[in-house]
């Protein structure tokens, strides 16, 4: 009966959602295995979950330390990465923006530039895609050329792709 499994799917990618910090933070654990430094930095990302809207966010200090910087954006991205992709396989293709600013987030409110900049570049994507900002992009840049790990240097470089990516109105 199409009812029974629209039902089931419904309440599969629900339950999904409404568990999806954990969801993400142990999948992404069990991605990373044996890595201490991940497994701290996971527990940084933080999720908000409003209407049709998912909120993902970390904290970032341009004066941490060039290893720490790059993990997190390695973890960052990991995250993002497999929230579309598992979002896909239930049937709810993303749109979504990674973008970098100061923002501001107590409880389940939320207020800043960089969040309102990403809402609107989301809403004018004509694909189900996540696409980082040219000032995120920079910095990840920045940081994948003065690194000198080499596995991590991969992983960045695989992550992000240059596309020229369709907006609505044909802009």
């Amino acid at each position: 009966n199409n009812e029974d499994v629209a039902g089931e799917a419904t309440e599969k990618v629900l339950n999904f959602i409404v568990n999806l910090e954990k969801n993400i933070q142990s999948r992404v654990r069990n991605i990373l295995k044996n890595s201490k430094n991940f497994k701290k930095l996971v527990d940084e990302i933080k999720f908000l979950v409003f209407s049709d809207t998912i909120l993902l966010t970390s904290t970032y200090v341009k004066n941490d330390d060039l290893d720490r910087k790059i993990d997190k954006w390695a973890l960052f991205l990991v995250a993002s990465l497999h929230l579309n992709r598992w979002m896909f396989e239930y049937g709810l293709p993303l749109r979504g923006v990674i973008t970098i600013g100061n923002f501001l987030i107590k409880e389940h409110c939320f207020a800043g530039k960089p969040i309102v900049d990403a809402y609107k570049m989301c809403h004018d994507l004509d694909l189900a895609a996540c696409v980082i900002t040219d000032n995120a992009y920079q910095e990840v840049t920045n940081l994948i050329n003065s690194s000198k790990r080499k596995k991590i240097k991969k992983l960045l470089n695989a992550s992000i792709v240059e596309y020229l990516i369709p907006r609505k109105g044909g802009k």
